[in-house]
């Protein structure tokens, strides 16, 4: 099987030659810790990594102070703090994969043109990978627009607020979703994080009757297989997540969540991927990550729908002789025989 074609075989919950692997984002400091150098492209990261996919960004960025430390960019506080701050939202930008890189840049038009002819030729290009387009659904960035304490405050004194920063999103978002998926993008990946390690942001109440609706409008847009992505425990609101229709739930935080439970429970309606963990990754030993990563493959992978990743994405502070191991082990210990089970691997 080409990459394209394993990666899309787990999404439809069908058997491919091997377990995928798949990885969000791989940051130049792992990229060079791996490869000697941090100057590749996509297609030449993912095989080397032998990731099965390539990644073009049109990430919605929030409304919010900035401040950088340690050459990392972080969200000091948001700026919608009520009804006349909505005017900000006449200002979109998105983090949008340029041929110059990652750029922010304000789009009016989420019909833009000359955005997609950057994303069309990312396609043409994506020879024998699955083509992935990163983006939300618009719960991430009204979140951070808002800030942790204005959105908390808002959900009990000014829901409509909340409504309204979430629809403008929404509306801009679904038509993004919709180009993307008429360019010819193998599958989408939607991040968007609604929980804690000790459970989701808001209640289950609060999900369906405000969150859903509105972000049910960009995924009835997704003709294409997608991904949902969400760090923190989403189990006490996974059965409502799932009918937004996606095809796979990413990572199954190995922090909070059992991933076995979650294949005994949804294996048979979701692909899995992801859980394993950032903290192995960083701290652990080359054996102990090949360790993790064959026994989730065991457990997890029989009869399809499996895909690895990390619980994360592969960001700086990671050991590369981990990732190293990890990536190693998917190719060594995922074959599959016709029947869906796993060749057995013997020392």
């Amino acid at each position: 099987m080409t990459p394209r074609e394993r990666i899309l075989a787990a999404l439809n919950l069908k058997i491919p030659d091997r377990v995928p692997y798949f990885e969000s984002a791989i940051e130049p400091e792992i990229v060079l810790g791996v490869c000697g150098r941090d100057d590749l492209d996509e297609k030449e990261i993912s095989k080397r990594f032998h990731r099965d996919h390539i990644t073009w960004w049109i990430f919605p960025a929030p409304f919010v102070q900035r401040k950088e430390i340690g050459g990392r960019e972080f969200f000091v506080k948001g700026l919608i703090k009520s009804d006349k701050d909505l005017k900000l939202l006449k200002h979109m930008q998105y983090y949008v994969s340029t041929p110059e890189g990652t750029k922010l840049i304000e789009i009016p038009d989420p019909n833009d043109k000359k955005i997609y002819t950057w994303a069309a030729k990312f396609v043409e290009d994506k020879e024998e990978f699955a083509a992935t387009a990163m983006t939300c659904l618009g719960i991430d960035p009204t979140i951070h627009s808002m800030g942790w304490e204005g959105f908390s405050y808002m959900l009990y004194d000014n829901p409509k607020l909340i409504e309204r920063v979430l629809s403008g999103y929404v509306e801009f978002n679904a038509a993004v979703v919709d180009n993307l998926c008429k360019i010819g993008f193998d599958f989408i990946w939607a991040g968007d994080d609604i929980a804690f390690d000790s459970g989701p942001f808001f209640s289950p109440e609060v999900l369906r009757e405000l969150v859903l609706p509105k972000v049910k409008i960009v995924t009835d847009r997704i003709t294409i297989p997608w991904i949902f992505h969400s760090d923190g425990n989403l189990m006490p609101i996974l059965d409502d997540l799932l009918s937004l229709g996606m095809n796979a739930i990413h990572p199954i935080d190995p922090n909070c969540m059992n991933i076995e439970e979650v294949k005994h429970r949804y294996g048979s309606r979701i692909c899995i991927v992801g859980n394993i963990n950032m903290n192995n990754l960083k701290t652990g030993t080359p054996d102990q990550v090949e360790q993790e990563v064959k026994e989730k493959i065991e457990k997890i992978a029989p009869g399809g729908g499996y895909i690895v990743s990390s619980g994360n994405s592969l960001i700086g502070g990671l050991r590369p002789e981990n990732v190293k191991s990890m990536v190693e082990a998917v190719v060594k210990y995922g074959k599959y025989k016709r029947d869906g089970n796993l060749v057995y691997f013997q020392k």
